[in-house]
């Protein structure tokens, strides 16, 4: 397995094995030429996290996966950010299939499971595999965690997605939605006292 990371609005990974990639996160546009795209997938559905996906979806690929519950904060976002934050933002995109707790994603014989870590929104979603997580915006570099005022934020939510995370060996590495990659051991040092309470 082989990670590539691209920064913009957000992180897109692109995860590839046995000649076979899969996106996370299409908020940045593709790097030209890229063959053997075999999804994409959304770790939840603000806007910030799939601003390119209709690039992505002219190379072939149809639609994107996700947790159906933020299917609403993807559609509902082209009228409200671009009234509150004046940015542009395109339409929803169309989903090809919807992720649960317990799915397996599969690219070039890499297992990617599905986890629901709620909290930063109803929808969100990490995918694991052996020695990574991908988390989306659960936690960033230096022990910052996802914002939870936003719509279908809940911050209980999120400090029991953060604890589920933190349980996978300590030399995991963490992809997160924004900022650089670090390890489960970095996350437990950053936010040992926010997990130490009940």
């Amino acid at each position: 397995m082989r990670v590539k990371l691209i920064k913009g609005f957000a992180n897109t990974y692109l995860v590839e094995s046995g000649g076979e990639v899969l996106v996370i996160d299409p908020a940045n546009p593709p790097p030209h030429p890229l063959d053997g795209v075999r999804g994409l997938v959304l770790t939840h559905g603000h806007f910030d996290h799939y601003m390119h996906v209709y690039d992505w979806i002219s190379m072939g690929v149809s639609g994107v996966l996700m947790h159906s519950e933020d299917v609403p904060l993807m559609e509902g976002a082209k009228e409200w950010v671009e009234r509150y934050f004046g940015v542009p933002v395109p339409e929803a995109p169309p989903v090809e299939g919807y992720l649960r707790e317990g799915d397996v994603l599969e690219v070039g014989g890499l297992h990617l499971r599905v986890w629901e870590v709620p909290g930063h929104s109803p929808g969100s979603i990490a995918l694991v595999s052996e020695g990574v997580v991908f988390v989306g915006d659960l936690i960033f570099e230096g022990g910052a965690v996802g914002r939870t005022d936003l719509p279908g934020g809940d911050p209980a939510l999120l400090l029991k997605s953060l604890r589920r995370v933190l349980t996978l060996p300590e030399d995991t590495t963490v992809y997160p939605g924004h900022g650089n990659p670090f390890t489960v051991k970095d996350a437990r040092t950053w936010l040992s006292h926010m997990l130490s309470g009940p």
